[in-house]
């Protein structure tokens, strides 16, 4: 992040100012797409591909932008050479002779550490059965952040745990007001991805190619819908 910074203010890319009269905010996110990623991943262990990973500092367009808005695109383009992946968004990544094989053991003692979780308290489940979340469930959080963070975090470990997708799913809706009976469930999730740290998730190099979708909707029980 420091060197993100850095190549930012290097080329000159902003100026920390207060906020104009009557001048409108353009917000900003980390954007990823899980499910492009396990493709990636798919493909490299059928194709016997070697993952490289390149930390590119600053690469926006060129171009003069002369209205006062919140962000303006850097001039320049930095970048670090290519290096091996071993670490994956945490995940430890293992190249065997059938495939490539993702760990979450390290990512999970972090999320756990994240989480102040000192207990030792372990979920065999990630949800409660015949529970429904919705808006206003209990009393909101006094400081959603650690909520909004932990959130951030299990969306990336969706990579390899698919079990927990469904409910990290649905607490994310509520990453704008959540709710005690919301926090609860994350740390549920959260202890039961600790309690099944030691499973793996295996890309095996004999893999189809082809590609098949499922889908099972149901709006109807929906409480927020």
């Amino acid at each position: 992040m420091e060197e993100e910074l850095s190549a930012l203010k290097e080329n000159h890319t902003r100026d920390l100012i207060s906020k104009p009269a009557k001048a409108s905010v353009i917000g900003s996110k980390w954007i990823n797409h899980m499910a492009t990623i396990r493709v990636l991943l798919t493909i490299a262990s059928i194709k016997w591909w070697k993952l490289h990973q390149i930390d590119v500092k600053s690469a926006l367009l060129h171009g003069e932008i002369h209205e006062i808005i919140c962000m303006k695109p850097p001039l320049g383009y930095n970048q670090s050479q290519p290096d091996t992946v071993n670490i994956f968004f945490g995940l430890e990544v293992e190249y065997l002779q059938d495939g490539i094989m993702l760990s979450q053991r390290k990512y999970g003692d972090d999320l756990v550490t994240q989480a102040c979780l000192s207990d030792q308290k372990v979920a065999y489940t990630p949800l409660e059965i015949n529970v429904k979340y919705k808006n206003d469930d209990d009393d909101p959080l006094a400081e959603p952040t650690l909520y909004r963070r932990l959130i951030g975090c299990l969306i990336y470990l969706t990579i390899i745990r698919p079990d927990i997708s469904y409910l990290v799913q649905v607490l994310s809706q509520f990453v704008t007001n959540p709710c005690q009976h919301h926090f609860s469930a994350l740390l549920r999730i959260i202890r039961y991805v600790w309690s099944t740290i030691n499973r793996v998730f295996f890309f095996h190099s004999a893999s189809s190619l082809n590609l098949e979708g499922y889908v099972d909707a149901d709006w109807e029980e929906c409480p927020n819908s």
